[in-house]
């Protein structure tokens, strides 16, 4: 088998750059799996303790609040605007981190065999180049 690619001597040692970055990842992925992993689990981790926290929060009670009448008087009703406000931040920081961790989880499951592709390519890739420059 014959290809001539008639590369340029510039485009070679980008060529050669690109194959030896696979190459890398190829070495260190097993690692980076279990790493990838790892944070994926604690980010959800983060999230189900922060949601308990919100919960504990939502649990005690305002204390010593008395009512003039019908009306509620204004500290009730600042301290029950800080506690939403509160409940709307654990909100946030509960979704945001439960979506990024799903999103490294599943990431990293569906790329979990892919440095035994890599690492054939990168040979493909080595050997056409090297018939290419003879």
């Amino acid at each position: 088998m014959n290809i001539d690619l008639k590369l340029t001597p510039s485009e070679l040692a980008y060529a050669n750059k690109i194959i030896a970055k696979r190459q890398r990842f190829v070495r260190s992925w097993p690692w980076v799996r279990w790493f990838s992993i790892c944070m994926g689990i604690a980010l959800l981790g983060l999230a189900a303790f922060v949601a308990y926290q919100s919960h504990q929060i939502s649990l005690y009670d305002c204390g010593g609040i008395v009512n003039e009448g019908n009306r509620r008087s204004e500290a009730l009703f600042e301290m029950s605007m800080m506690r939403l406000r509160l409940h709307v931040l654990f909100i946030i920081v509960v979704l945001a981190n439960a979506l990024v961790g799903l999103s490294v989880l599943i990431a990293t499951i569906s790329m979990w065999r892919r440095h035994k592709k890599d690492a054939i390519f990168a040979k493909i890739a080595r050997a056409i180049l090297a018939t290419a420059t003879e």
